[in-house]
């Protein structure tokens, strides 16, 4: 009996969506801390990118408004709702401080 073609084409792996791939990333890199203080670190750089945005953009507008003499005077930041972050507290600081590019 001659032989039939068999369908020899390798199975497909199903992909994983971004968000399974996203939350794969997240468990490695977490190791062995707990979820519920995980979320705690999470939090805190979220608030902190978040909050380094908000003083660069305002940094730059009162750079924009020829006010660059007072990029470092609080009120002006805290004027328009804006936390003023001292050096050591800033994203860019962070960031360069971890050694990680963003």
């Amino acid at each position: 009996m001659p032989r039939t073609k068999s369908n020899t084409q390798p199975k497909q792996k199903p992909s994983k969506t971004m968000e399974a791939a996203l939350w794969e990333s997240c468990n490695k890199q977490r190791g062995a801390v707990e979820p519920a203080e995980y979320k705690r670190v999470v939090l805190s750089l979220i608030f902190l990118k978040y909050a380094g945005d908000r003083f660069e953009q305002r940094k730059k507008e009162l750079v924009e408004q020829g006010l660059k003499e007072y990029i470092d005077t609080v009120d002006f930041y805290t004027a328009e709702n804006v936390f003023y972050l001292t050096e050591g507290f800033r994203w860019s600081y962070s960031v360069t401080a971890a050694n990680i590019w963003i």
